[in-house]
């Protein structure tokens, strides 16, 4: 089973990059505003730090990439089965009672979808990374094979029905597995079009695994060919549900922004680095005698 921590950054991630297909309700433009940036976490480092979280809640102008941010608020949320904002409530009379308002069906929502989310991810026997391009083929239902060598921990999906996460954002069903010697015998047993994409011989489809894998890899362990199908039901669906109830507002005030009267609905945060070179703008440039 795979924990909701370890995959939330990556889900929020590719519902955002996919905001269209899930329909989530958000412009392609404040989509892209909450992935862009580069993250301040090192490599291995993941959203449940609590030395991050901390840093989050009293650091004003939050880090970019903001979908990181936002996952925080998401598991924070999701963990404790209610909306949890991050800004402290300004006494505005009828602007607080509206997002109270707004807050329970928040908390209604996160709690039934978020149940759902997490649930879905008990199903997970096992992990996978697939590069690019491949992983966009696998998505759309073009690659269904995936060849790579032998590892102990496929034994626990040999079993049909078993359900696979790949890249910690798509559930795939395992349908079948089969074991084979080398890349190339499972080239000529299996579709190379199926494993590879465009590939019509076994010797197209020999030049893409040299790529990946070496000669003593696939001689020490073997090689298995992994026959996957998308699963029908995606945590993504139940996450896009809920940043499509949550909408500009409740997105905007787990990133630490509140709503008052005459707020655009659709800002972000800007990046620290843009205040800061506006902070050294000379305050008066021209001065006249």
């Amino acid at each position: 089973m795979i924990k909701i921590r370890d995959c939330l950054d990556e889900m929020v991630k590719f519902t955002l990059d996919y905001c269209v297909e899930f329909d989530i309700g958000l412009t392609g433009e404040f989509c892209s505003g909450l992935l862009c940036g580069e993250s301040v976490l090192h490599d291995g480092e993941r959203i449940e730090s609590s030395s991050y979280a901390l840093l989050h809640r009293f650091s004003g102008v939050p880090d970019y990439p903001l979908y990181k941010v936002l996952a925080l608020g998401l598991l924070k949320s999701v963990d404790s089965g209610s909306f949890c904002g991050t800004f402290e409530k300004i006494s505005l009379g009828k602007e607080v009672i509206r997002l109270k308002e707004k807050e329970d069906e928040w908390s209604k929502l996160i709690n039934q979808k978020g149940s759902e989310l997490v649930n879905a991810l008990k199903d997970v026997f096992s992990e996978l990374q697939v590069q690019e391009p491949l992983f966009s083929l696998m998505k759309d239902g073009i690659k269904t094979v995936e060849a790579r060598c032998f590892e102990e921990e496929y034994d626990r999906i040999r079993r049909g029905g078993s359900m696979v996460m790949i890249n910690k954002c798509l559930m795939f069903e395992v349908l079948e597995l089969h074991q084979y010697a080398s890349f190339y015998e499972l080239l000529k047993a299996e579709s190379s079009e199926k494993v590879f994409p465009g590939t019509k011989t076994v010797e197209e489809g020999m030049q893409m695994f040299r790529k990946l894998y070496d000669t003593d890899q696939e001689n020490f362990n073997g090689v298995v060919a992994i026959h996957l199908s998308k699963s029908v039901a995606q945590p993504c669906v139940a996450l896009a549900h809920i940043l499509s109830g949550l909408s500009y507002t409740g997105v905007q005030n787990l990133l630490g922004l509140s709503h008052t009267t005459g707020s655009i609905f659709h800002a972000l945060p800007p990046p620290r680095s843009m205040l800061l070179s506006s902070f050294m703008l000379p305050y008066k440039p021209k001065v006249v005698d």
